[in-house]
């Protein structure tokens, strides 16, 4: 490794070197990390680490829609990787740079490549296909804000399920979700995800946010149930409307209700209003907007706001 660069892997080296095999491993490290471990590592293992810790470092804290497409990296854009991290290091990191400088001089000012972010994007994309088993994710988090009413609305049917994309942030802790909910559209979703499968790659102590618990995952997922709490009090009991609805019939009932206010008032729903359960089937998608795709598509079902003369 040469002083200035981050690259540790040779890009044409690199996908030989990192299979699923390799990623498992670094994954376990992850999940049971002990630093005491690294003296046992020799010069290829830290480089593989060193490349993981790397694409889990720039996709949590740097430039995530780059790590999704490479092609997005514009090199007049490009930062030193500590200023695109923001200076997020991960415990992992930190630890990798004291223990390893016998194996080259770690230059965390080398300016990010379209190489690194290809690198990246590979890791990344095996994640959401790991199997590590974790119980620890057994029950996945995950916050979805910034939607319309009617794409709420076919969200959360009963027994339908739709793509999460390729990539998709869930965490293991639903406080780390409530908290990053946010927008100016009127509707969230907290969901609670069911992983029997235990798919999925752990961040750990390798991101670059330890706080947020944050898990890789992919697919698709069914819903299961879903609840909505309601704000009407005397009013939702005269629409016939229980406090907390469970039926897509009362969900169409109230949203038609509310929406009809605009901006004068009840116009928003809380931000832990609506609840889904779902389990994640993990099944392999193309793409990563599916899922506003495929509510898109089911437009045309009876499932919509009804608009009123």
């Amino acid at each position: 490794m040469k002083k200035g660069s981050l690259d540790y892997i040779p890009l044409d080296q690199f996908k030989s070197k990192m299979d699923m095999k390799a990623i498992q491993a670094m994954l376990e490290y992850v999940d049971n990390y002990d630093p005491s471990r690294m003296k046992f590592f020799d010069e290829l293992q830290f480089r593989q680490i060193m490349e993981f810790a790397k694409a889990l470092q720039i996709y949590s804290a740097a430039n995530v829609a780059a790590v999704r497409d490479p092609e997005l990296f514009d090199e007049k854009q490009a930062k030193p990787f500590n200023q695109a991290i923001q200076n997020h290091f991960s415990p992992l990191m930190n630890d990798l740079n004291r223990h390893f400088k016998k194996y080259g001089y770690i230059d965390f000012t080398a300016v990010l490549t379209k190489d690194d972010y290809k690198k990246a994007n590979y890791i990344i994309k095996m994640l959401p296909r790991a199997n590590r088993q974790d119980k620890k994710k057994a029950t996945l988090f995950r916050g979805l804000y910034g939607l319309d009413f009617n794409t709420l609305l076919n969200l959360i049917i009963p027994g339908s399920s739709y793509s999460l994309g390729q990539l998709a942030s869930a965490s293991t802790s639903k406080e780390s979700v409530e908290a990053f909910i946010t927008g100016n559209k009127p509707a969230f979703i907290v969901y609670t995800i069911n992983n029997p499968q235990l798919l999925g790659g752990t961040f750990g102590m390798g991101s670059g946010m330890v706080e947020e618990n944050e898990v890789l995952i992919g697919g698709k997922i069914r819903i299961d149930s879903f609840t909505m709490e309601t704000r009407l009090g005397l009013r939702g009991r005269k629409l016939g409307l229980p406090k907390i609805i469970t039926e897509a019939e009362d969900a169409i009932k109230y949203i038609e209700y509310i929406a009809q206010f605009g901006q004068k008032g009840l116009n928003r729903l809380g931000r832990d209003s609506v609840q889904v359960k779902a389990t994640l089937i993990g099944e392999k998608n193309e793409t990563v907007n599916e899922i506003l795709k495929e509510a898109n598509q089911r437009r045309n079902r009876k499932l919509l706001i009804r608009r009123r003369s």
